[in-house]
């Protein structure tokens, strides 16, 4: 040490054999010489991997001169950009369907305030005040009798879409500019989903509600159950459900299987006159909106 021109004590160069000696004999060995020098070896290599890990941090959280902020601020700035900005580009490429969904919607809930509407001015008359359920009375039968029209509208929408020879000859139109007439398979499924989930929706509270009521000794609402318009609602329900089925797992059943069953749609469209031209309606008793 001295010869390097080191000045360490006794005790410092005891300490320094002693961290490499590892038999602690107080001599350094060849072995123990080849350890040390691979200890240094790794150090510097592993001190030379923190100077570049540094520099690339300070590059990285270095300010830019134009915008003021670091990379990664300048990397999340432009990807909310591009986020943005595809969102743009989709509302643009799909604006044709976007406005007829929103025209679709609106028409919907007008169809359905409108008769709901008509029922809860009949209902005030019909419901006295302080009977049993009062405003559940007043309200569900409304909405129920919304529903179903909101479901006949979309049954009367249904067929348009089905109708290939007229989408080809309005497609080569004016009209195209306006309606997505090349988009009437999504409109067909859009129409679909919308009338089962309006179908299903209405049917949950309906038997929540009359169930109820029934449990409570109304037999007015017990009858209801075994109805002949509560008869083709069942079939109706069923027929949807097979529908509904059938089209969520279309991609992995056969075609086939998938095109007969979307069929039986004449069915329900059958089954659904039946429902309104009830004994009630026949025999004069009730004049069915439907």
């Amino acid at each position: 040490a001295a010869q390097l021109g080191i000045d360490l004590t006794d005790e410092e160069s005891s300490a320094m054999i002693a961290e490499v000696d590892g038999d602690g004999n107080g001599v350094i060995d060849y072995a123990e010489f080849l350890a040390l020098f691979r200890g240094i070896k790794v150090s510097r290599e592993e001190k030379k991997k923190q100077q570049q890990s540094a520099a690339v941090n300070v590059a990285l959280q270095g300010k830019d001169s134009i915008t003021g902020g670091t990379v990664f601020d300048n990397a999340k700035q432009m990807m909310s950009f591009l986020r943005v900005f595809r969102f743009v580009i989709w509302l643009y490429s799909e604006r044709k369907m976007i406005l007829l969904a929103l025209s679709h919607f609106v028409a919907t809930m007008v169809i359905w305030a409108h008769f709901a509407l008509i029922k809860f001015q009949q209902q005030e008359n019909a419901v006295p005040e302080g009977a049993p359920r009062y405003w559940a009375k007043r309200i569900i039968p409304p909405l129920e009798f919304g529903s179903m029209h909101a479901i006949l509208f979309q049954m009367a929408l249904i067929p348009f879409t089905m109708s290939r020879y007229t989408i080809a000859t309005f497609s080569s139109s004016k009209l195209n500019k306006y309606l997505p007439l090349d988009k009437a398979l999504r409109i067909h499924i859009h129409l679909g989903y919308t009338m089962v989930s309006i179908v299903f929706s209405a049917t949950i509270v309906f038997f929540i509600f009359f169930g109820l009521s029934c449990s409570e000794g109304e037999e007015a609402f017990c009858d209801k159950f075994t109805s002949e318009i509560m008869i083709t609602g069942y079939c109706i329900l069923g027929i949807l459900l097979l529908m509904a089925g059938t089209a969520f797992f279309r991609h992995s059943i056969p075609y086939e299987l998938f095109y007969g069953v979307h069929f039986i749609f004449l069915a329900m469209y059958a089954i659904a006159v039946a429902h309104t031209f009830d004994i009630a309606q026949r025999s004069g008793k009730k004049d069915r909106s439907q």
